[in-house]
C-alpha cells in the first residue's frame, strides 16, 4: 500500500523533495521519484526499514560500561 503525499510529509517531517529525498535515504526507506516530480513509496518499505533498524540497535556492541 503506497503513502500519500500527506503521510510521506509527515514521515519526513518536510514539504520539500529535497528534504524528503534526504530523510528517506537516511533511513534506508526505498521510494522512487515519479514523472509528476513527487516521491512514492510503501508502507513495506517503512516497516523495513524500522525493522532492520531496530534490529541492528540490538545487534550492537552494549558499551554502555565505558562510560
Amino acid at each position: 500500500m503506497l503513502l500519500t503525499q500527506d503521510e510521506i510529509t509527515e514521515l519526513t517531517g518536510s514539504k520539500r523533495l529535497r528534504t524528503q529525498i534526504f530523510v528517506l535515504s537516511e533511513n534506508q526507506i526505498g521510494f522512487i521519484v515519479r514523472y509528476d516530480g513527487k516521491l512514492s513509496t510503501t508502507w513495506d518499505a517503512v516497516n523495513s526499514a524500522l525493522i532492520n533498524s531496530e534490529t541492528e540497535k540490538e545487534q550492537a556492541p552494549k558499551l554502555d560500561f565505558l562510560s
